[in-house]
């Protein structure tokens, strides 16, 4: 016993050495400059749990992380609108307090048996209560006040948008003049891919430069360090696991050991306990070794990409739904940077950054053995690229210095530094020909094919009476197509929405053929048979009732995308994958 004695402060002390987590520490997120601690957001949790099951939820594994996830969201929204009700100095006045509570008192006030007469609420004496007793008066208020503020800043937010009625009078007449008719298509297939030389694709490309016209853009080389644990922490976290198997198999318990040396902060005060699971749930290295573990045995350690798992099956049953599930506990032990190596680390990305602050990206590559990557062309108002994600501020700092620059490195959601450097800035600008040489060939081509459109459709036209038009379109086998009381903003069948096309329709009589329509997709003329204009009177009938229901429309688009913006630019950090089966 007292080599086991040993063996374990031994171990105490290689986990002492290991370096703290913000989950070790009990941290289950930040969002923003909030921090969230696993004990406060476990008793929310569980609290939220409750209520939705005394709302009839039924709480299976799925639906328990369904409204975890809920919960998170809601406290990243919390957190969002109380720091904007700062911003706007957004708070409840006492009248306003007085008045909600007078309205809609709260549920936990409408239950109370002292503002009841003959089994119901008293509005008369619970108002009465409320005025004269302050502390009262303070609990109510205190019960209402968030609730309140939030719809004055909802209120605050939707009020920056309106509706101007005459441009909705004129959209409205778009969704209400209809037409129905014909379409002639002059398309020709044999014209599709017309062979073009390259002076015809030079001439295009000179011709139509603002075709290949593109905005501003800025690029960023960059470089991304992780804090890898050294070989002495591998090693390390190899010599603990070891050293707690042999513990274990020597006869220790299992669920101490656990809580006194598991790094998986979601079972750990279970004494590792993972509960009942089955198949497909778990990585597939520990499910194997937890199907193929007799019970009350230990299975060797397993290696996954979590760490090392030492696991104990406790059970093994079927549901009466005939699922087979597995009850097991486990030790982790993580393959994590040290203290010492992270300090170490951070050393090194300092060094690396101040050298690519001296002598560049590309030169800190090799001197260091790295590997740097390039962002796509970032725009001025792009909030996401691949590689570095949603960083504005960083998209903003490219835009106002010139290439070369290095910003403040950059901390990523999982944990890596990214060190980056401005490396290509470019006003509007155009693309070369040889870039863009094949979408070159294709307009050109599309070019011919549409000037024999003309060629053929001037001389359809010029050939037969209007009266004609259609029968002599179908012995020509040209495509017909048939609208039937279209919109302005109709998609077309064949030929998609096209705004000159709704353009000549429905500035065209009943019973007439409209001009040519000659576009860059094609050649068209249509036949109106008859037409709907909507009258003014129809729209006085139910403009106050339009208006009302677009402005909420707006202003609620407005406001979910004010929500997102926000929540683009805070920094949030989730940890609960360490707590929690997600």
């Amino acid at each position: 016993m007292k080599r086991i004695i040993f063996s374990i402060a031994l171990i105490s002390f290689f986990v002492v050495s290991c370096a703290r987590t913000p989950e070790s520490m009990g941290i289950i997120g930040k969002i923003g400059s909030k921090t969230l601690m696993h004990k406060d957001y476990d008793i929310a949790l569980q609290n939220y749990y409750s209520y939705w099951q005394n709302q009839g939820i039924r709480l299976t594994d799925q639906k328990r992380k369904e409204l975890n996830n809920q919960l998170w969201e809601e406290e990243i929204a919390r957190y969002i609108y109380d720091e904007e009700a700062k911003r706007r100095m957004i708070e409840p006045t006492n009248d306003e307090l007085f008045n909600r509570a007078l309205q809609s008192p709260p549920p936990q006030i409408l239950k109370m048996t002292e503002l009841q007469r003959d089994g119901k609420f008293n509005n008369e004496h619970y108002k009465l209560v409320l005025e004269t007793n302050l502390g009262f008066q303070a609990e109510v208020f205190n019960l209402i006040r968030d609730q309140l503020k939030y719809e004055k800043l909802f209120v605050s937010i939707k009020s920056e948008i309106d509706v101007n009625p005459d441009s909705l009078y004129k959209e409205w007449q778009k969704k209400n003049n209809t037409a129905s008719g014909k379409i002639i298509l002059f398309y020709q297939p044999k014209y599709a891919a017309l062979d073009v030389t390259e002076k015809e694709m030079q001439d295009f490309y000179k011709n139509n430069q603002e075709m290949f016209k593109r905005p501003p853009h800025r690029k960023f080389k960059y470089i991304k360090m992780a804090n890898l644990p050294s070989k002495q922490d591998t090693l390390r976290a190899d010599a603990i696991t070891d050293s707690l198997y042999k513990v274990l198999l020597a006869g220790e318990d299992f669920a101490q050991i656990a809580r006194q040396f598991s790094q998986d902060p979601g079972s750990v005060s279970k004494g590792g306990d993972l509960g009942y699971f089955g198949k497909g749930r778990m990585v597939k290295s520990f499910e194997d070794a937890c199907w193929a573990t007799p019970v009350g045995e230990i299975s060797k350690p397993i290696l996954s990409n979590y760490g090392w798992h030492i696991v104990k099956i406790t059970d093994k049953r079927t549901t009466p739904t005939g699922i087979e599930e597995v009850r097991a506990s486990h030790v982790l032990i993580r393959y994590q940077a040290s203290p010492e190596t992270a300090v170490a680390n951070d050393l090194f990305v300092n060094e690396v950054y101040n050298y690519v602050k001296k002598k560049g990206i590309d030169k800190a590559v090799k001197k260091y053995n790295l590997k740097s990557f390039e962002t796509e062309g970032i725009r001025e108002n792009d909030i996401y690229t691949p590689g570095l994600g949603a960083v504005p501020e960083v998209f903003k700092f490219a835009f106002e210095n010139p290439v070369g620059s290095v910003p403040d490195i950059l901390n990523a959601k999982n944990g890596e530094k990214i060190i980056m450097q401005v490396s290509e800035s470019k006003g509007e600008h155009y693309v070369a020909y040889e870039d863009e040489k094949e979408l070159v060939k294709k307009l050109t081509q599309r070019v011919k094919n549409v000037e024999k459109q003309v060629e053929y459709a001037e001389h359809f036209v010029n050939s037969y009476n209007a009266d004609e038009y259609l029968a002599m379109a179908e012995r020509d086998s040209l495509a017909i197509v048939d609208f039937e009381d279209a919109i302005e903003s109709t998609k077309f069948t064949r030929i998609g929405e096209l705004k000159e096309l709704s353009d000549e329709i429905f500035s065209t009589k009943e019973g007439h053929f409209t001009n040519l329509v000659i576009v860059d997709k094609g050649v068209y003329l249509a036949y109106v048979s008859s037409r709907n204009t909507a009258s003014e009177q129809e729209w006085l009938k139910i403009k106050d009732s339009e208006i009302n229901k677009v402005r909420l429309e707006l202003q609620e688009k407005h406001m979910n995308q004010w929500y997102v913006n926000i929540k683009n630019r805070i920094k949030i950090s989730d940890y609960r994958k360490s707590f929690y089966e997600l």
